[in-house]
């Protein structure tokens, strides 16, 4: 146990690795499902189920980020502490994880509803630019491209909070003067 630390803050950090634990397995479980099912049935196999598919990927590894940190921190609490930089780089992977998976997820979310808006308002056939093989592929590719592109800056605002053993911190932002 740490000795910096009271008791009843490591029992309530022990608790509060329940509500985690219990969305986290059920999100993986059921991401998982539906990018099988996705996958299996051939009926499935449209721009909307696919990028759907894409979707629950992303928050496949969302969960699959929260689980591995949470046993990491519950790891942390009941052992002496690890190296600080094995810690700032669970943070920072942390992090960076959760980001990519959210601008993935509101990209694929966007696609979809572009993929839909088109359908519904072509009126010489029921298709979309998504109908496409090569540019749904296309799109999947760039929709991670920008995910993990643009988010790359997240990787270094992240620090280890030097007061709490089990906790990452924004790292504040300071300008440069220009002269």
């Amino acid at each position: 146990m740490n000795q910096t630390e009271p008791f009843g803050t490591i029992r309530l950090n022990y608790f509060a690795a329940i509500p985690v634990v219990s969305i986290s397995v059920p999100g993986i479980f059921l991401n998982g499902l539906l990018v099988l099912i996705v996958y299996k049935t051939r009926k499935f196999h449209i721009p909307s189920y696919i990028l759907s598919a894409n979707m629950a990927i992303s928050h496949l590894m969302m969960s699959l980020f929260t689980l591995l940190y949470t046993i990491f921190n519950l790891l942390q609490l009941t052992s002496s502490a690890r190296a600080a930089s094995h810690y700032l780089t669970l943070c920072q992977w942390n992090l960076y994880g959760f980001t990519v998976s959210y601008v993935i997820s509101a990209s694929s979310f966007t696609a979809i509803a572009i993929d839909r808006y088109m359908i519904m308002t072509n009126e010489n056939s029921h298709k979309s630019i998504f109908g496409k093989p090569k540019v749904l592929r296309l799109s999947i590719m760039a929709i991670w491209f920008i995910g993990c592109v643009t988010t790359l800056p997240t990787f270094f605002m992240i620090n280890r909070n030097t007061t709490n053993s089990v906790a990452c911190e924004i790292k504040p932002f300071q300008a440069e003067k220009i002269t």
